[in-house]
């Protein structure tokens, strides 16, 4: 039998372990594999309750956006509507120099002159 102090770090490690695990993945228009983590998902459909019916909406965003903006610190924001004067904006991070990235968050917006008052990045 394990010791509880055991059985607590196994149970810790193994919340760890599957809270950075990707539920899905997505290819950006840079051609980098963009992650979505059990986290990150976790924490969307948290923040945004109504975005948990567009988990594949926003796997689609980043393969198929209708624009991408630079964010403020590196990110990338893409844009896709989802309604008219409704859109979702997925903001993701790409590390091209080893072909990865992940979503840090995605969240419905109906200002989406907002996003468009930023540096588009594509289409150019």
């Amino acid at each position: 039998m394990i010791g509880d102090e055991r059985l607590k770090l196994l149970v810790v490690f193994c919340s760890l372990k599957n809270m950075f695990e990707s539920t899905g993945a997505s290819i950006s228009k840079n051609g980098v594999l963009i992650r979505l983590t059990t986290e990150r998902w976790g924490h969307i459909t948290y923040g945004h309750p109504q975005m948990a019916e567009h988990y594949f909406t926003v796997l689609d965003t980043i393969r198929e956006p209708e624009a991408i903006y630079a964010g403020n610190s590196g990110e990338l924001l893409a844009v896709k509507t989802i309604a008219p004067g409704r859109a979702v904006v997925v903001c993701y991070r790409e590390q091209t120099d080893i072909d990865d990235g992940f979503i840090i968050t995605a969240y419905p917006t109906s200002n989406i002159a907002r996003i468009e008052r930023r540096n588009r990045v594509w289409p150019q």
